[in-house]
């Protein structure tokens, strides 16, 4: 079929129609009918890329270490892109006219494993081992500062290592067993801390308790002797208050307190149920002379 065809991109690619050597439509999503013989449509994804690698380096110490894991990036500017890399496709098929999307592939692959042989060949491989995450942060920085992925338009969203292991099984099995070992040497410290501190705790609630218990033993003691001087002070001042009440009575003879005495009686006889005098009371009262 040789007549007009139609070409849509999806709403997720940046597409450039051009006619002739010259650019008849671009933009996100775009639709165009085209004549297939003179027309040339390149594509651009511009949802996020997920670029695996896989990978070995050379630590420090001479060991080598495989690394994995993935680049995730993003085509922020379409156009910049088009003037480095062809992403001409055929519209019918829609499968690429050129090797570019693996040559880019390639690129941001190379770049992974030059930012982190930087990195991986200063240190030695148990530390590195370890050192993933912040392995992957030191990476992105790099790609942060890289004015080449600007130029044609790329950002870097995300970088991880999944993995960050030996080349060597036996050494990857004698690091993990030597790891199990630091990681158990640990638990039992850890172990050891908590019962430790555990003592220490109970020895200080226990010294808080003795000094609680002196501390309030005299408090106890200052009390009972406070009290002790409250008691005697107040008996002194009911002796010296019954002095004082009994003095107008110093100057009566036996029979006139005798006498007073019978009149209070009398005066509160309606308050006495019942009295007893005997024989014996009643011959020393008649007897007290005046």
């Amino acid at each position: 079929m040789k007549g007009p065809r139609y070409f849509k991109a999806e709403p997720t690619e940046y597409a450039r129609v051009t006619t002739g050597g010259k650019v008849r439509k671009e933009g996100l999503g775009i639709s165009k009918v085209y004549l297939p013989f003179r027309t040339s449509i390149e594509r651009v994804s511009i949802t996020d890329t997920a670029t695996p690698f896989n990978f070995q380096e050379v630590t420090i110490d001479n060991q080598k270490v495989s690394l994995q894991g993935a680049v995730i990036y993003k085509v922020e500017d379409p156009g910049k892109l088009l003037r480095v890399y062809n992403f001409a496709l055929d519209p019918y098929t829609r499968e690429p006219l050129s090797d570019d999307e693996s040559l880019l592939t390639e690129r941001m692959q190379q770049k992974v494993r030059g930012y982190t042989r930087r990195v991986v060949e200063a240190m030695m491989l148990e530390p590195l081992l370890t050192f993933a995450d912040q392995l992957a942060s030191r990476v992105q920085e790099s790609f942060a500062s890289d004015e080449s992925l600007k130029n044609i338009g790329i950002r870097v969203g995300d970088l991880f290592y999944s993995a960050v292991v030996p080349s060597d099984p036996k050494l990857a099995q004698a690091l993990e067993a030597g790891l199990r070992e630091k990681l158990l040497l640990r638990q039992d410290e850890a172990q050891y801390e908590r019962r430790a501190s555990a003592v220490a705790k109970e020895r200080a609630i226990k010294e808080a308790e003795v000094r609680n218990s002196i501390e309030l033993e005299q408090q106890r003691k200052e009390l009972i002797g406070l009290e002790g001087t409250n008691l005697l002070a107040e008996a002194e001042n009911e002796r010296k208050a019954l002095e004082e009440k009994l003095k107008p009575y110093q100057a009566f003879s036996p029979a006139q307190l005798t006498a007073l005495g019978m009149l209070r009686i009398g005066e509160n006889a309606q308050n006495i149920e019942n009295l007893s005098i005997t024989s014996e009371m009643l011959a020393a009262l008649l007897q007290v002379k005046s």
